[in-house]
């Protein structure tokens, strides 16, 4: 990639979060860094810089986020059974930055399985690691 293009992608890629800050909703796990504030809920917003190439100001995304009394993103059409259940585990992607909380892919997923209770442990930048330091606590064992 020539400089040109490396100098506009620098200067145009310019977001400011606007909504509600990171401490609304994200607490320090103790063995997880940071995840979700159980019952708090968020209103995100990330615009363009003003001071961006193009499309100065515009928004990128609006979304509300809702976490549950384990701190875990709440997934919609979501079944009270606990016979059949799917964890999902990842970062942001299954988190669902940017989205409402019934457009996450875990509550999509709940709502084409509506017999499957649905657990979305994803949060930003988590991966193998978390996933597997969750599966091996206490609490975890507890409930599965």
């Amino acid at each position: 990639m020539d400089k040109e293009v490396k100098d506009f992608i620098a200067k145009n890629n310019l977001f400011e979060e606007v909504g509600d800050i990171f401490d609304k909703y994200q607490d320090h796990h103790p063995f997880l860094g940071l995840f979700g504030k159980p019952y708090s809920t968020a209103k995100v917003k990330k615009v363009k810089s003003y001071t961006a190439l193009t499309y100065p100001g515009s928004v990128v995304y609006e979304a509300y986020y809702t976490f549950d009394e384990n701190g875990l993103r709440n997934t919609t059409n979501n079944t009270n059974s606990n016979v059949d259940v799917a964890l999902v585990f990842g970062d942001s992607m299954a988190f669902g930055v940017g989205v409402n909380d019934n457009k996450t892919f875990p509550s999509f997923f709940a709502k084409h399985n509506p017999r499957v209770k649905v657990q979305n442990y994803g949060f930003y930048g988590h991966g193998p690691n978390h996933m597997l330091r969750t599966i091996q606590s206490y609490s975890f064992k507890e409930n599965y």
